[in-house]
């Protein structure tokens, strides 16, 4: 017969009889010797290095030069990394876990097998990345951890590190310790000074963040963990005065500033920190990259940007945008310079937000004392500080007023950690988890406080609130307008705190809290227990306390100080005196009239010429000084009197005389006559007689004369050299008197020595300054306020969540224009409702070619409101029936007629730049009842310009004289309305008297508060925008007629519903008072009136001793008259909300700067087993951060607007109307911080008042565009926010079918871009094919191996080209494209589920669908390699044992992918023999398994009351293993059950049952199998090696085996056959006699020399009933028939021949029914059996690959009869090989010599 050639594989598809030809059926530790065209035996493993203790080998990753690193768990479950190379094994990093634990931990698990790649960077460095479906995908530097201690990572000693030290190893760079950000500030002497920013930069105006990550040695960047508060850059500094000075500068203003930001809790495991500033400037958003910093051994180090140091600009998207993070990825694999993660997890999600609903907060404030204190003074008011130093005060400039620049919001620190919030606004607050890895966790929303007293009762009985209530019927309650913030009943009895916490009460509407777990309460009690729940109420939020909570109200303290002036310095004095000039003087003999020296001697008298002027001289030196004022009176004697005898000006001045002097005669006899005069000269010579006083000198000694019964004489203008002098002369009037003289002296006025005394005095008002010192104050505007902020209660974080987590930050949702309650603050002045003519002017009233000049026509009366800048006269407003009033005590029920004020103006600084909507806008709230000081606006006349009146033609010669319009430069009221004079004032809030909408219910009181508390509705459409110098039709709107504000300011006007007026009396504005002393005689009420020639002066300087508190309605009341110039409210604008921040789900977040970070946190931790904490733990921030939380969206400023108008109406004057108003708002914009660019944006107090008053009345300043300031001041933290945990579907956690892909490696950067991914840098695979469970690359394609189908990438197609080169087709984006299904099937096709036995060769992708039963090899096309020859047998083979029993529970099939627990196929390569390997690892279940298991099943499908009973075995998803229960009696109570997991290792419940079979790729046959299964292998380029443990092979598990030695079929210590099985089939047609057969082979001692021997050892032989055999061993093997040589072999030619074999099958009579028919059989007799082999026992027991004798089937002492000779149509023939000789078989081929038989 021929010889078969076994060229075709290992086929068991086919009975025996169809056995394709070139087949075999069975093969043992065989090979397909490729060279020699035969199967050869198998040679051994043999040790190739041992691993020291090794348990279990995790993961191995083959790297180049035939390296591989291995990850492994030693036999102290202790995890380590090592090196194998060339049969030498090293440990890389094994750290010490007794010492350290969890902070060197790489918590390898047996359960989950390690998948990795590598990679060499620029550097040369090998890089090792792996993952195993647990820990974070991790990363290791082989080549640098190999350059240190391998106990320490990277040589970093753990005691030195943090506790997630081994983080560092994360393929997604894990940051441990997040650095914090603070600012540095030092004290000088009590002086507090920042360090922040300070000069030596080149910044621009703008806000700028501090953002950090940190770098590693291969120069791979964390995510950027933190970001700091913006802070603000101006180009003034914190030294810059006056204070109000360091404002805000147009965008990109160059500055000499830099910032420097200190930062601690640095993770010193990195080496680098990488520092990126954002810049915010206007609309632009720009980040710069500044060289990364060394980390030092220092706690803290300190980043500075000046602007000028190196940096380069980067994208923002890199500094917000993360690279993504997960938890865990069960695959990895890379390609093209990429690495793919797939199959993976994130952890967002702790769980907290059970716990976030028990956390409380509590409103804190912090002080500012002094706050932003501006001197006021007159020369800062009109000159900015031009006259005298900066803040100095007082009439000699005695008071040096030091001003603190730390209390303020132009202070850096303090915008960057006491920004706060607006009181009586809501807020939504989150807390969020930093995670180890520098990552953010979800957001958990923290409700607001429970509800307590009235909050939640109806407005509806409320009277005063019964309009209010149809704002919303249904909805509408207490709290929504009343404050009960200090609510105390039920107050916490331990600790004080009040019950409602300095809290108002918030609730929405219509957002309910889900019913789920989330919302239930939990507390720490007995390691967290839930307490409560807040499913399905209502979404409470955090309502903040109002100013009427008098604890936490803005403004507490009104601390400031009036002091007398020095006025300004002009280019000559301000003379200012009513004072003497003239005084005793000594005797001046020259030919005027002298005045003699005092005494009364008549020595050196002169005679008094006859009708000739004598002037009157008086003493040089004045010797009696009363001066009333702080000119220094002999230096104003020097500068105005000249010569002892003339008033000589050296300015012009108005000036009036009192004079008086005794002429004295000698000669009593004698009669005299006379006169004296006051005169005029001017400069030019022209004398005026200003006063003539005639005397006659008739009877005594002397007469008076004087300026008459007068005390002054009328006052006189002088110019500069003007002068004013007395002149006298004797007259002859009397025709009696022969006198031709008389003389005269100085006596004393009769006074204590009964003289007389001449005098002459002088009231000089100089027309610069037309007022007296003594009426000049200055201010110093101080006050303390309270910036609001919050601190937080039973923060409870179980340890369970700790562990995951290095601490927490505090977020607020961001408070959007559409979620504000508060829209805006502002003071309000009242609008004048007017029934009048518009157009024209009191003063041409009476002129009726005025309105031919003005071209307005006199027209019929209609109803205007004036925006008055300030309150006109509230006897002038009209009577409402006003709601609100209040008299001795006592509340007025009903409406009476009172006069009001009903419409307002309004002018929040944030409302009025950006123009938000006011559509919201529903009511206003009165925060504050402020007295303010005011100033009378200093002397201001408007410019002259050309105009036009009408007067007679006097050149007409007509009868009746024609009118003309005549043109002239000037000022003109009659025909024009354009006056010369401005009225003016200046506003400043004084005293602020906080109300609360609560006192209304309080009817004992007369305080000014009950007046204006309540709210007030504003009526319908009654809000608007209006624009400066405009008539605004405002009819429509509901405010009854135009809005008169002609050459006035952009505002913001309403009007309030009837009924809610503001009651009038108690705002009155220009109180009666005293008047000014002086020449001016200015009435101090009369601010806003024109006055000449004076600065501002306040008119109530004694306002700050007044009783804020208290209300006298009458003039007559006991407070100092002259503190009531000016009282306003200060309102908030409210929108009415139902709901706030809906969803809670669904907002933008904004990080506060507040983080609990480091040794902090276990303040907040509690063992989640059974609720103890440390000694320290408190749950309260208040233990941590004592100073509260801030980080709000509100700045606390004094704010200046200056308010116009021309009145323009018939009855009223033409005079403009200027007013500048400053005071003390919450805004959300640092109004500190704007700024002026040009006349036509000037601001207070950035700007000079004077010049603002001045300032031509067209000019709008609050005109939006003239609003400067750089929105950039508001910015907020919200770069870098968390996001709030979802509601309803949780966003996901974990992503089965996706695959994330890193950054293209780039071989010119020392970047390691493989652990660089980018958010969106993913693909998602259709979820109906299953979870994602391997990425493979085959042909530089990347497959996406699915639980149930195979997917290839698209985007890097091949086309052949004509010239036979290749082209890539498509876009190289393998991601662009969606990926192609390999093969569509319903139900998907060539899935896998085994992991570890998918590999890439050079002959395809290789991979086990264990579902379909089936092998594959995907190489231009898929096929399925299992039905060449095996289909059936992979159908039998490749299910697992335990697969039924799982009880229907579908998480069983995660457990049979393992094959570390013996449970999993896993593969390998031989490059040696071009085959793969594919061993499949399983586990039996024994028969006390199945006994414990069918036990469960009973109970569990009975619905038992006790489902247990003892015994019990079920598979348990979360442990991913089968648990055991045992039963405990308890007497006297219920039985008690123990749980316990079997492990796989448990032979008692668990039978080993492995096999390995080889396939050969290139020839697609399978060769056979083989006699190791090992739970691992790795390859090199020429060869591949394994690892086994003890329960699987009964060898050492320490080792490293290498395959394909010398040693044939010695396995890990045993030598094994070698067997070949094939099947003579060529006769099948008819039965034919088995007389021998033949094989032909090749047999090579160890050292290769080839020997004459027949090779194998023994053999069988086979057929349909019949075998071959020995005997049975005493451990019942059947024994194969040994090859004897020359017995029954001998060599035949090339061949060995084999005969002498005989059956050995058992026989037996067969009796059963089949055989035993009654009917008669062929011989004609009846059946009594039939001797046949067993028809009970299979002749072979198959289990996996071992095919072996059934010893049931043989028996050898049979009768020699009896052992027939094989007689079949088929025969089968085992040769076996026991390997002894450790020779090289090589079978070519066989043959079967048969015959026909005829029996």
């Amino acid at each position: 017969m021929a010889q078969k050639r076994f060229l075709k594989g290992l086929f068991k598809d086919t009975a025996h009889i169809d056995q394709p030809e070139g087949t075999w059926r069975y093969a043992r530790n065989a090979i397909l010797n490729e060279k020699k065209g035969s199967i050869s035996n198998e040679g051994g493993n043999q040790i190739s290095g041992t691993i020291s203790n090794l348990d279990t080998v995790i993961g191995i990753v083959e790297v180049t030069h035939d390296k591989a690193i291995i990850f492994y768990i030693d036999v102290l479950g202790h995890s380590i990394i090592g090196k194998w190379e060339a049969g030498l094994f090293q440990k890389v990093y094994f750290p010490n876990i007794i010492a350290f634990q969890n902070k060197v931990n790489l918590k390898f698990n047996k359960n989950y097998p390690i998948e990795g790649t590598f990679n060499i960077s620029p550097k040369g460095e090998l890089l090792v990345y792996w993952t195993d479906d647990l820990n974070p995908p991790r990363v290791i530097n082989i080549t640098l951890q190999l350059l240190g201690d391998p106990t320490f990572l990277y040589n970093i000693n753990p005691a030195s590190s943090h506790d997630n030290h081994i983080n560092l190893l994360n393929l997604f760079p894990n940051s441990g310790p997040v650095p914090h950000i603070e600012l540095s500030e030092i004290s000088i002497l009590g002086d507090t000074f920042q360090t922040a920013t300070k000069e030596g930069g080149g910044l621009l105006t703008g806000v700028y963040y501090l953002a950090l990550a940190y770098v590693d040695d291969s120069f791979t960047a964390t995510n950027f963990l933190t970001m700091s508060n913006p802070i603000s850059i101006v180009d003034e500094g914190d030294h810059t005065r006056p204070t109000t000075k360091k404002d805000g500068a147009p965008e990109a203003t160059q500055t000499a500033k830099a910032i420097t930001w200190k930062v601690d809790n640095i993770n010193k495991d990195y080496t680098f920190i990488r520092p990126v500033i954002i810049r915010k400037m206007g609309a632009a958003v720009d980040a710069y990259r500044l060289n990364d910093m060394n980390i030092t051994s220092t706690p803290s180090m300190n980043v500075v940007f000046s602007g000028i140091e190196g940096f380069t600009p980067t994208s923002l998207a890199d500094v917000i945008i993360d690279t993504i993070s997960y938890e865990s990825a069960k695959t990895i694999n890379q390609l093209d310079g990429v690495l793919y993660v797939g199959n993976t997890t994130s952890v967002e999600d702790l769980g907290y937000q059970k716990y976030a609903n028990n956390i409380k907060l509590n409103a804190v404030t912090k002080t500012f004392e002094n706050f932003d204190e501006n001197v006021m003074s007159v020369d800062n008011l009109e000159t900015g500080f031009n006259s005298y130093p900066v803040d100095v005060t007082g009439w000699n400039g005695q008071i040096v007023n030091e001003i603190d620049h730390s209390k303020s919001y132009r202070y850096v620190p303090n915008i960057f950690n006491y920004k706060g919030y607006t009181r009586d606004e809501v807020y939504a607050f989150y807390i969020a988890f930093i995670l180890n890895d520098g990552s953010m966790s979800y957001a958990y929303h923290i409700p607001g406080r429970k509800a307590v007293g009235q909050d939640t009762d109806s407005l509806e009985d409320e009277r005063w609130f019964k309009e209010f209530h149809k704002l919303s019927p249904t909805i509408i309650k207490q709290f929504h307008l009343h404050d009960y913030s200090t609510v105390a009943a039920g107050a916490n009895l331990i600790t004080g705190t009040l019950l409602s916490r300095n809290m108002n009460y918030w609730e929405n509407a219509t957002e309910l809290y889900p019913e789920t777990s989330n919302f239930e309460i939990w507390d720490n009690l007995g390691g967290g227990v839930y307490i409560d729940d807040i499913q399905g109420d209502r979404v409470r939020h955090h309502h903040f306390p109002s100013n009427g909570n008098p604890t936490h109200k803005t403004i507490h303290d009104n601390t400031s100080v009036v002091n007398g002036s020095q006025g300004i310095k002009y280019a000559v004095p301000n003379w200012l005196s009513k004072d003497n000039l003239g005084s005793p003087g000594t005797t001046n003999p020259t030919e005027e009239f002298s005045i003699l020296s005092p005494g009364g001697t008549t020595s050196g008298a002169f005679n008094l010429p006859m009708d000739t002027w004598k002037i009157v001289s008086f003493g040089l030196a004045p010797t009696v000084i009363t001066p009333t004022a702080p000119n220094p009176l002999p230096t104003m004697y020097a500068a105005l009197w000249k010569n002892a005898k003339y008033f000589v000006a050296d300015q012009p001045m108005q000036v009036r005389v009192n004079w008086s002097i005794i002429i004295y005669r000698g000669d009593n006899s004698k009669d005299h006559y006379g006169k004296t005069q006051l005169v005029k000269e001017t400069a030019g010579g022209t004398i005026t007689n200003l006063y003539t006083n005639n005397w006659a000198l008739t009877s005594g000694d002397a007469v008076l004369t004087s300026n008459g019964a007068q005390p002054w004489t009328a006052v006189q203008h002088l110019d500069v050299g003007d002068k004013i002098y007395l002149r006298t002369m004797q007259t002859l009037d009397d025709p009696n008197s022969s006198a031709t003289s008389a003389s005269g002296y100085w006596v004393r006025h009769m006074g204590v020595d009964g003289h007389y005394e001449n005098i002459i005095s002088f009231d000089v008002l100089c027309e610069q300054g037309n007022y007296l010192d003594s009426d000049l104050h200055d201010v110093k505007l101080s006050h303390t306020v309270k910036a609001l902020g919050f601190e937080l209660e039973d923060i409870k974080i179980p340890s369970s969540i700790a562990d995951k987590v290095q601490g927490f930050r505090i977020f607020r949702a961001k408070r959007k224009h559409e979620d504000k309650r508060i829209l805006g603050q502002s003071v309000i002045t009242p609008m004048l409702p007017d029934h009048t003519v518009l157009g024209r002017c009191e003063e041409t009233s009476g002129n009726t070619d005025a309105s031919q000049v003005m071209e307005s026509p006199l027209s019929l009366r209609e109803m205007v409101l004036t925006k008055d800048p300030w309150t006109q006269h509230h006897t002038k407003f009209p009577e409402y029936p006003i709601m609100f009033r209040h008299n001795q005590g006592l509340w007025i029920p009903d409406l009476i007629d009172t006069i009001g004020y009903k419409y307002f103006s309004f002018h929040d600084f944030n409302l009025l730049r950006t123009q938000n909507t006011l559509s919201g806008a529903t009511h206003i709230k009165p925060e504050y009842y402020v007295r303010n000081f005011v100033w009378n606006g200093p002397t201001i006349n408007q410019p002259k310009k050309m105009l036009s009146k009408i007067v007679l033609d006097e050149n007409d010669d007509l009868s009746e004289p024609i009118k003309k319009i005549e043109q002239f430069w000037g000022w003109d009221t009659e025909f024009n309305c354009y006056s010369k004079e401005t009225k003016g004032a200046i506003f400043a809030g004084c005293t602020y008297t906080s109300v609360n909408s609560l006192d209304l219910f309080d009817e004992n009181s007369n305080d000014i508060r009950y007046h204006y508390a309540a709210p007030r509705l504003i009526g319908q459409k009654a809000k608007s925008y209006i624009p400066g110098d405009s008539i605004f039709q405002a009819a429509a709107l509901g405010f009854g007629g135009k809005i008169s504000n002609e050459f006035g300011e952009s505002s913001i006007v309403f009007g309030l519903k009837d009924t809610h007026e503001f009651l009038a009396q108690g705002l009155i504005s220009n109180r009666g008072g005293t008047s000014l002393s002086g020449l001016s005689a200015i009435p101090l009420s009369s601010y806003g009136e024109y006055h000449p020639n004076t600065p501002s002066i306040l008119v109530n300087p004694l306002l700050i001793n007044h009783d804020p508190y208290i209300y006298y309605p009458n003039a007559g009341d006991p407070e100092p008259v002259n503190s009531k110039r000016s009282q306003v409210l200060m309102v908030n604008l409210h929108a009415f909300k139902t709901d706030m921040y809906k969803s809670i789900d669904n907002q933008e977040l904004v990080w506060t700067g507040f983080e609990v970070l480091g040794e902090d946190l276990n303040n907040y931790i509690f063992d989640d087993e059974d609720g103890s904490t440390t000694g320290t733990t408190t749950y309260n921030t208040v233990d941590t951060h004592p100073e509260g939380i801030f980080g709000g969206d509100t700045y606390i400023c004094r704010y200046g607007f200056r308010s116009t108008l021309n009145h323009n109406s018939i009855d009223q004057t033409s005079e403009p109307l200027r007013s500048i108003h400053y005071h003390i708002v919450e805004s959300v914009d640092n109004i500190n911080f704007r700024h002026s660019e040009n006349d036509s944006d000037l601001y207070f107090p950035g700007s000079i008042a004077k010049r603002m008053l001045t300032s031509v009345g067209d000019i709008d300043f609050t005109h939006q565009d003239n609003l400067n300031y750089d929105a950039s001041f508001s910015a907020e933290n919200d770069l870098r926010p968390a996001f709030p945990l979802p509601l309803k579907e949780i966003t996901q956690t974990e992503f089965p079918t996706r695959a994330h892909r890193s950054v293209k490696r780039d071989t010119s950067s020392l970047t390691d871009n493989y652990r660089l991914f980018l958010a969106n840098e993913f693909k998602d695979i259709p979820k109906n094919r299953g979870e994602l469970w391997k990425l493979s690359t085959f042909n530089n394609l990347l497959y996406f191996h699915m639980e149930e189908s195979l997917y290839v990438t698209k985007g890097k197609q091949q086309m052949q080209m004509k010239d036979g080169s290749e082209a890539f087709v498509g876009s190289g984006d393998i991601f662009q494209q969606e990926p192609d299904e390999i093969m569509q099937a319903d139900k998907g096709y060539g899935g896998t589920q085994s992991q570890w036995a998918a590999l890439t060769c050079p002959n395809g992708y290789f991979f086990v669908d264990v579902n379909s039963r089936k092998v594959f090899l995907m190489k231009d096309k898929l096929t399925d390699i299992s039905n060449v020859g095996l289909e059936n047998w992979f159908k039998d083979n490749l299910p697992f044992a335990l697969e039924n029993f799982g009880y229907n529970r579908p998480c069983i099939s995660k457990i049979f992918d393992n094959p570390l627990i013996g449970l999993g196929l896993t593969s390998i390569y031989d490059p040696k023999f071009k085959r793969i390997i594919l061993t499949k690892k399983d586990l039996k279940p024994t028969s006390r398994f199945i006994l414990g298991y069918n036990l469960y099943i009973v109970y569990a499908t009975s619905g038992s009351i006790d489902p247990y009973a003892g015994g019990e075995i079920y598979f348990d998803c979360d442990l991913g293993q089968y648990v055991i229960v045992t039963m405990a009696d308890n007497p006297g109570g219920p039985n008690t059950y123990t749980h316990t997991p079997l492990e796989w290792d448990n032979t008692y419940y668990f039978t080993p049952s492995n096999w390995t079979i080889s396939y050969y790729p290139e020839f697609n046959i399978w060769g056979g199998f083989h006699d190791y299964t090992p739970y691992i292998y790795f390859n090199t380029s020429d060869n591949f090696y394994s690892i086994t443990n003890s329960s699987g092979e009964g060898s050492s598990n320490n080792t490293i085996w290498e395959h394909n030695s010398d040693v044939k079929g010695s396995f890990y210590g045993t030598v094994n056959p070698f067997e070949v099985e094939y099947i003579h089939n060529e006769f099948r047609e008819e039965a034919t006699l088995l007389g021998s057969f033949n094989y032909t082979l090749e047999s090579f001692n160890p050292t290769n020399i080839s020997v004459l021997e027949h090779g194998f050892t023994s053999f069988f032989v086979y057929n349909t009933m019949q075998i071959s055999a020995d005997g049975i061993d005493a451990t019942r093997v059947v024994l194969p028939t040994a090859l004897e040589y020359l017995i029954n072999t001998r060599r035949v030619g090339s061949s060995w021949k084999v005969n002498n074999f005989r059956d050995m099958a058992a026989i037996a009579v067969n009796t059963s029914s089949y055989y035993m028919s009654t009917n008669t059989n062929i011989i004609g007799g009846t059946n009594i059996g039939t001797l046949t082999t067993s028809s009970v026992n299979s002749m072979f027991i198959n289990d996996g690959m071992s095919e072996i004798v059934n010893p049931l089937y043989i028996n050898t002492l049979k009768e020699w009869q009896e052992k027939k000779k094989f007689i079949d149509k088929w025969a089968g023939i085992r040769l076996i090989c026991n390997n002894i000789s450790n020779n090289l078989l090589n079978l070519y081929s066989a043959s079967a010599v048969v015959r026909k038989t005829y029996k």
